[in-house]
């Protein structure tokens, strides 16, 4: 009940604004009353016919005073124009650059998360298949424990920028004027939110100084979080990347509009094998989002 009245009251609210602050609302409700308001105006002909009927005088002070009216009425709109538009461009640079700011470094971080997961798969792989070369095993567990420590560091940078911060939120306003940029936004914070869960890794207390450090290693180390940890790293890397320069470049259309030459280097990229799997991978980011491979 609530949600619809904020529906209707935001409706109502569009509406209302329209009418009073935008020319043709305004010509919209002059048309109406001069329809059907309560006093009955001049036909057109009717005020040609007492136009006419006025004396030189009378015509040249009217004519004089309409033609002062209409320019300043015309400069008044061309500058609020001119202002808005200056604002509106400002406020959409502001949050274009944000944006890229914000996903390029969530971007760092996907790269590094995933660079160690793979890190640690390759160490679980080699300390299950050595298991008569304890030395090896421990600089492997070594090396790990390290890999871990330094790793917790990074994601906690992750998950507090993705907890802190509301791009949607922030720049709804503006956002909301581009379709489907808000629902991309939120599929490529609920990406972050999976490499965040698919990060917790253990403390690994006791693993050195149990007296059989590689069992104990491979019971707390589990092979296929990493795995998911990877795979959730790789589909948010490339639909981040894109994504944030997609929103930019939807933001900044106004400023720099195409051309030829931007054109033919799109058609040419379009072309490319790597583009074509890329956008096979964002596809299917988006059909499967929240659900694993």
């Amino acid at each position: 009940m609530i949600v619809r009245f904020i529906q209707l009251y935001i409706l109502i609210a569009y509406i209302f604004n329209f009418l009073n602050r935008s020319m043709l609302g305004i010509l919209l409700i002059a048309i109406l009353l001069y329809i059907w308001g309560p006093i009955t105006p001049f036909t057109p002909a009717e005020l040609v016919d007492w136009f006419i009927a006025l004396p030189e005088t009378a015509k040249l002070s009217i004519g004089t005073s309409l033609l002062t009216m209409l320019g300043f009425l015309i400069a008044f709109q061309v500058g609020s124009s001119n202002a808005i538009k200056q604002l509106n461009l400002t406020y959409r640079m502001s949050a274009a650059d944000e944006i890229i700011n914000f996903y390029q470094d969530a971007s760092q971080k996907i790269l590094e998360a995933q660079l160690f997961s793979d890190e640690i798969l390759d160490i679980i792989e080699t300390v299950e298949k050595n298991e008569d070369h304890p030395n090896s095993i421990q600089f492997n567990i070594e090396y790990a424990l390290r890999r871990m420590d330094k790793h917790k560091k990074s994601i906690s940078k992750l998950a507090t920028l993705n907890r802190s911060y509301s791009l949607v939120a922030k720049h709804s306003i503006i956002l909301s004027n581009y379709i489907g940029v808000s629902k991309r936004l939120d599929i490529a914070n609920g990406l972050l939110s999976n490499i965040v869960t698919y990060s917790h890794v253990p403390t690994g207390i006791g693993i050195l100084e149990d007296g059989n450090p590689r069992d104990r290693f491979l019971e707390q180390i589990e092979k296929e979080k990493y795995r998911k940890l990877y795979n959730a790293c790789d589909k948010a890397y490339d639909y981040i990347n894109v994504l944030a320069g997609g929103v930019r470049g939807a933001l900044t259309s106004e400023v720099i509009s195409q051309n030829l030459n931007a054109t033919l280097s799109i058609v040419k990229i379009l072309n490319r094998e790597d583009t074509a799997v890329a956008f096979n991978k964002l596809i299917f980011t988006k059909k499967y989002f929240g659900k694993e491979k």
